[in-house]
């Protein structure tokens, strides 16, 4: 052979791993990005429960604790558990059930529902129209709340024991708390949302239809309203946590596009940051502020750490000095595919969201 024919032949072959090399990077970078990650959605509060030490979750029409079936019959389970019981809605029924799984009460339900949550002695769900409904568990008889306060003419917030509803008047959004503790949020586009409650405040934002969004604090004592604003600009709402009796925000930068919406920047193709701010809840200042890399969603947080999803890893960050404290693998987050992540407990749970088959259980450390 001769040499220039060893060099073409060469030069060919450098040509060709040249090739494979940038196609297999660019899959590689494609394949990353093309990945949604659902995380935070208030609705999953009926999709797992800790109940005794186990875990149970809903499959389809299924209930199931640690891959066994429990339960199967047509029609959507939505399940909760309390600190006596378990609960599964399902065909307009709640229906309660002990630890071997045997029926303690039935509480027939004149609607279909959205949510529902139970307290030690009061249930309470959401209908397809955003109204609440509070039964008491002894009786099972609708309620009504024993106090209602307006805070304006636009914003009302009604207490039953355990459980306080703040709701626009409009009905417009919707927040249930539970012991102080927002469990459950609804809103329509644009609406303000209910952050924090206690017996002595609520804070609330401004209507989200502006690159700026404030928050406002209601003093119940002396009827005051005060203003900051002091969420990131350019970062909507995913949403806002209450953690070590302080609200956290989490955010997600609008995609680019202007013909995308916030719930597009789950899909990393579309994704360019998140942001965990911890805020003190007295005086509306910000604590700690974070921001996530380009294609990098938050999946949990707490007071001490958030944990994300990011390049085929889960990476612990402190949130004190915002360094990565341990990794694990995301073997199961394929290209294409849609997940859903739920913290319950010591885990995160995650979902596909085609099949809604459990995918793996993460520790929280």
């Amino acid at each position: 052979m001769s040499s220039k024919r060893l060099t073409k032949l060469i030069i060919t072959l450098i040509l060709l791993v040249l090739v494979i090399v940038i196609a297999y990077c660019f899959r590689k970078k494609y394949s990353e990005q093309n990945v949604e990650i659902i995380s935070f959605d208030t609705s999953s509060i009926n999709m797992i429960c800790l109940f005794e030490g186990n875990y149970y979750y809903t499959l389809n029409n299924e209930i199931y604790c640690n891959e066994k079936c429990l339960l199967s019959s047509k029609g959507k389970k939505l399940i909760y558990a309390n600190d006596k019981a378990i609960f599964v809605y399902s065909n307009e029924v709640i229906t309660e059930y002990d630890s071997d799984f045997s029926i303690i009460s039935e509480y027939p339900i004149s609607s279909d529902i959205i949510n529902f949550a139970v307290s030690d002695n009061e249930l309470i769900y959401v209908s397809s129209d955003m109204s609440c409904h509070v039964l008491n568990l002894s009786s099972g008889n609708e309620i009504k709340p024993f106090d209602i306060i307006s805070l304006s003419d636009e914003i009302e917030v009604m207490s039953y024991h355990e459980f306080k509803i703040c709701k626009s008047k409009n009905n417009d959004s919707i927040a249930i708390f539970l012991n102080n503790k927002l469990l459950y949020s609804n809103f329509k586009k644009y609406a303000e949302r209910f952050v924090y409650l206690d017996n002595e405040r609520m804070i609330y934002t401004s209507k989200t239809n502006t690159s700026t969004i404030n928050l406002y604090l209601y003093v119940f004592a002396n009827n005051s309203i005060t203003k900051q604003a002091a969420l990131p600009t350019d970062f909507g709402i995913i949403t806002f946590l209450n953690s070590n009796d302080d609200p956290i925000f989490i955010g997600s930068e609008y995609p680019t596009d202007p013909n995308l919406s916030l719930k597009d920047s789950n899909k990393l193709v579309n994704h360019k940051s998140d942001c965990i701010v911890c805020i003190e809840k007295n005086s509306l200042k910000n604590k700690i502020e974070h921001f996530t890399q380009k294609y990098e969603k938050a999946i949990y947080v707490d007071s001490e750490k958030a944990i994300t999803y990011y390049k085929g890893k889960y990476l612990t960050y402190s949130l004190d000095d915002w360094k990565v404290t341990n990794k694990q693998s995301a073997s199961e987050i394929k290209e294409g595919g849609s997940y859903n992540f739920v913290a319950c407990g010591d885990h995160i749970f995650v979902f596909d969201n085609g099949s809604d088959e459990l995918l793996n259980k993460i520790p929280i450390n």
